[in-house]
């Protein structure tokens, strides 16, 4: 998933799924193993799906899911009320500030 392709909060509700539901993690981890072991599917189709099961089941990546979601989380608020109708760039400057004064 390239996250330039979607909306700016899908990334962090992916995140947040994954890690807050283990069990999204299993069902992502099972289908990439079908796809990879699939007669069916082209050589090149099973070696992309073998490279995302190993990226996915590393611990770098476990780790870096962890970290990308506490950040995320910070800029929640703030990406949803931009995508708002009428959003006004200031307020979302001032919401931010209001969130570092808060940490």
């Amino acid at each position: 998933m390239k996250l330039v392709q979607n909306r700016w909060w899908s990334a962090f509700k992916a995140i947040s799924r994954i890690s807050d539901e283990p069990y999204s993690y299993f069902i992502l981890l099972g289908a990439l193993w079908e796809l990879c072991t699939a007669n069916e599917n082209t050589a090149a189709m099973k070696r992309a799906s073998e490279g995302l099961l190993k990226n996915d089941l590393s611990f770098t990546s476990l780790l870096t899911v962890t970290v990308l979601k506490k950040v995320l989380a910070e800029f929640d608020p703030v990406t949803k009320y931009l995508q708002t109708r009428g959003s006004d760039m200031n307020q979302a400057i001032q919401m931010m500030s209001l969130r570092r004064k808060l940490c």
